[in-house]
């Protein structure tokens, strides 16, 4: 049956439950091993989660209704289950980390933005074979999933199989990553702050739109020094913003220089193309 969490709830342990709870009120994690695994989904509808909280693999998290969520200051959140957002802000209330593990999913169903910042420095690590990923939309083809106020780190899938999922905060793409979409609807995945290239990232069956400041390592000769490359279907597209230091188009990769707006060449910048460039629109 439903297992309703009002008021405030300490765990010390892994709360294991066949029924349905739901987290109305606060639940504060004391230990390493605080968190939740079951059969039927954890629903937080409403309230906060703070201190520590794993999500055990298995196990899914349904992130429902319209009201805002919260995260507690320096709350540790560890998926190695199933996320899934299906509407309401995850606002952080400062220095948090979420951490998506391998085999773990963050599932965004539908539009709309994602995250919010009470303060600052709150980061989503989306680890080696963690799934950061936008399934669904309600709108047109151009509706977007908006994760911004949390800087994301992906070593990881990022995936848009519908819509646009879009990164208004910086984002930074770590060696042996990648950029996908399942199926044929229309999608693309944006960065729109600053995309920082730590080693090769591999873009398939679906368009990178780069509208802001992208950046290579700072040392040439660093590994991967900055590299994004493509598999079949997938596009590399520098729509906006300026590039830095140096930073490489894998061989055999496609890259678009398209829109209509000015895109700049920082200081000393270099771009090593050894793919396909084709040149659409807006002058560098």
């Amino acid at each position: 049956g439903r297992v309703l969490l009002n008021g405030t709830t300490y765990l010390a342990t892994a709360m294991t439950s066949t029924g349905n709870p739901e987290l109305v009120g606060t639940l504060v994690g004391t230990t390493a091993s605080s968190g939740f695994s079951g059969t039927q989904p954890f629903v937080w509808s409403n309230g906060w989660i703070a201190g520590i909280f794993n999500l055990a693999a298995g196990s899914t998290l349904d992130f429902t209704t319209g009201n805002t969520k919260f995260l507690g200051d320096s709350t540790l959140f560890v998926n190695n289950g199933r996320f899934n957002w299906r509407q309401g802000l995850l606002q952080n209330r400062g220095n948090c980390i979420i951490n998506n593990e391998s085999g773990g999913v963050f599932d965004m169903f539908t539009d709309g933005d994602v995250f919010s910042a009470y303060n600052g420095n709150n980061v989503f690590n989306n680890k080696a074979g963690g799934l950061f990923i936008k399934s669904g939309r309600v709108g047109p083809a151009d509706q977007i999933s908006f994760i911004d106020e949390i800087v994301f780190n992906n070593s990881g899938t990022l995936r848009s199989d519908t819509g646009i999922l879009h990164f208004h905060s910086p984002l930074y793409l770590n060696a042996g990553g990648f950029i996908l979409r399942n199926g044929s609807l229309d999608a693309k995945v944006r960065s729109h702050v600053s995309t920082v290239l730590t080693g090769t990232t591999t873009v398939g069956n679906v368009t990178f739109e780069l509208a802001g400041d992208w950046i290579g390592n700072t040392t040439v000769g660093t590994a991967g020094n900055g590299t994004l490359a493509t598999s079949p279907g997938g596009n590399i597209s520098w729509i906006a913003g300026t590039a830095h230091n140096t930073l490489n188009i894998a061989t055999g990769s496609t890259f678009e220089i398209g829109g209509g707006d000015r895109k700049h060449m920082g200081g000393g910048a270099v771009i090593n193309n050894r793919g396909n460039a084709v040149w659409s629109g807006g002058e560098v």
